[in-house]
């Protein structure tokens, strides 16, 4: 349908718009051009110019009136201790890896229908020493199933 009107329009001549047209148009775009004087635009310059100072030193001032964090201790509270190593963990970096599913529509015996999403991660944490000669990793999967009721109608 859409080719077919192409086509027709395609098809029509062109016709040069009126002397009166044009006319109207330039004076309703003259009447625009009049209206911004270049003290407004200059003003508008100005003030952009001093609302981005304002939020880059707002900025400035959120970073430098942060509160410190907690102080570093040599050794993490709750990092497993292995003595025949000989090392203390210091450093502690964790990554998690989530995947979500959708496992599909159950319809219990009794009760609503619940749509089930299955989630399978791979939680993996890493403790190096300070020198950063030493590394343990510690590799823990998990999976959980999520049931949400649906709305039946």
């Amino acid at each position: 349908m859409d080719e077919d009107l192409e086509q027709m329009l395609q098809q029509l001549p062109l016709v040069k718009p009126s002397a009166d047209l044009d006319a109207r148009i330039g004076r309703l775009l003259a009447g625009v051009a009049g209206r911004i004087g270049p003290w407004r635009a200059g003003f508008a310059l100005v003030a952009a110019a001093a609302m981005l100072a304002l939020c880059f030193a707002g900025s400035w001032w959120v970073v430098l009136r942060a509160p410190a964090g907690p102080a570093a201790s040599p050794a993490l509270a709750g990092a497993p201790q292995f003595s025949g190593l000989g090392w203390t963990p210091a450093i502690r970096i964790e990554q998690v890896e989530s995947r979500w599913s959708d496992a599909g529509t159950i319809l219990p015996a009794q009760g609503p229908a619940v749509r089930a999403y299955r989630q399978q991660a791979v939680t993996q944490v890493t403790y190096l020493d300070k020198t950063g000669n030493h590394r343990l990793e510690i590799v823990t999967p998990a999976q959980r199933v999520v049931y949400v009721p649906l709305e039946t109608y």
